[in-house]
């Protein structure tokens, strides 16, 4: 089912259900399963035996480096960051500095499309909207309605953000995003539907190549075309996501 969304993308695709009582996505719920005993001797950080830990195994041409990633907050959502694809510069306000790479370009899209959602209120989504790349006028007039109308249901006094209660918890990019100058991500949230239920959230994110780092078209018409999705097959989950 297609969803024709405001200016929020992903974190208000899934309407105001994500803006009430929180769900707690994101949140790991479990410990991983433990690993099989096996017979081969362990390995140690020269790839030799005696009890060490075996070297990591070779990632696959172009495929993002997660090792070290952590999450910061956004009021409410959490965000992976890299100290390998970025943000290097990472406020509530703003975010930048990413690799020119699938990595990069995931992580660019989750924070600048995070920093553009009505939810995080006018101080932040405003500065943010006049420095992407397209029709900024009709995509910032969108989040100021989108925001109005959520800042009147929740009660909230003019100019306060709101909180984020869905996670995007993964992408799916092209591998052209280590050369072109311009790639769509589709980012792929999760949160509460009005039953309660989960509810996923598929979203195309264009980004453009720029002065050395990613930046956010608009969408056409200012509205982000989301889809309703029933699972997370073909999508890449970050990690602690699984």
């Amino acid at each position: 089912m297609a969803i024709m969304v405001g200016g929020g993308l992903v974190l208000a695709a899934l309407g105001a259900a994500m803006i009430g009582h929180s769900q707690g996505w994101g949140e790991d719920t479990a410990p991983p399963p433990a690993a099989a005993p096996s017979s081969e001797p362990e390995h140690g950080p020269d790839g030799a035996g005696n009890g060490k830990p075996a070297p990591a195994a070779p990632r696959e041409q172009g495929e993002p480096d997660w090792n070290g990633l952590t999450r910061m907050d956004v009021h409410g959502a959490q965000l992976p960051v890299s100290p390998v694809h970025g943000p290097k510069n990472a406020t509530e306000q703003a975010a930048s500095g990413f690799t020119r790479d699938i990595g990069g370009a995931a992580l660019a899209a989750v924070h600048l499309a995070t920093r553009v959602s009505p939810q995080v209120g006018p101080k932040v989504y405003v500065p943010n909207a006049e420095r992407m790349k397209g029709d900024r006028t009709a995509f910032l007039a969108q989040v100021d309605a989108d925001y109005a109308k959520a800042r009147d249901a929740s009660g909230l006094p003019e100019g306060e953000p709101l909180r984020i209660h869905a996670q995007v918890i993964g992408y799916a990019a092209p591998a052209a995003a280590s050369s072109a100058e311009q790639v769509t991500v589709h980012l792929l949230s999760r949160g509460a539907g009005p039953d309660g239920g989960e509810v996923l959230v598929s979203v195309p994110v264009t980004l453009t190549w720029s002065d050395g780092d990613w930046a956010l078209r608009t969408p056409p018409g200012g509205k982000w075309p989301g889809q309703s999705v029933t699972g997370t097959a073909g999508y890449t989950l970050f990690p602690g996501e699984d």
